[in-house]
């Protein structure tokens, strides 16, 4: 199933947000990752925020020398939100450039998305229907990026 994996790095660059933060204008918002999880490594500038089970935002500050894994859609659809996706978000308010860097981790394109069956029961029946895994990465872009929309 990780034979040629939709995996991504990338380099991402947060410049400091002095002053009133604007929730429209901030690092990067609210989401989660597509894939299974996002393996993040971090500089010594704190910015990501961590959305709890009671609705609010927590710090996620970086420890040197560690990793911080996220669980994306892809295992919460796998586990039936037994692993549920991180909700998460980046403001840099530390009055200095932020630098991360993300390894987006998913398996092969063609491998389907469903449902496990140790994860389901007929108290806790499938939330999602079953999907190939590039299908759904292409889905969640085109929602969330509007000049992939139709108009």
């Amino acid at each position: 199933m990780i034979t040629k994996p939709l995996s991504v790095m990338r380099v991402l660059h947060y410049p400091s947000q002095d002053g009133v933060i604007d929730e429209k204008q901030i690092g990067i918002g609210a989401h989660s990752d597509y894939e299974c999880f996002t393996i993040l490594c971090t500089d010594e500038t704190a910015a990501l925020q961590v959305l709890n089970a009671a609705g609010q935002w927590v710090e996620a500050p970086p420890v040197e020398g560690a990793f911080i894994v996220n669980v994306g859609d892809m295992m919460a659809r796998w586990t039936n939100n037994y692993f549920q996706s991180t909700i998460h978000r980046a403001i840099n308010r530390s009055g200095r450039q932020r630098y991360s860097i993300p390894l987006f981790f998913g398996p092969n394109p063609d491998v389907e998305l469903a449902v496990l069956e140790s994860c389901q029961s007929p108290d806790n029946p499938p939330r999602y229907d079953p999907i190939q895994a590039g299908a759904y990465v292409e889905q969640r872009i085109n929602e969330t990026y509007s000049h992939r929309q139709d108009s």
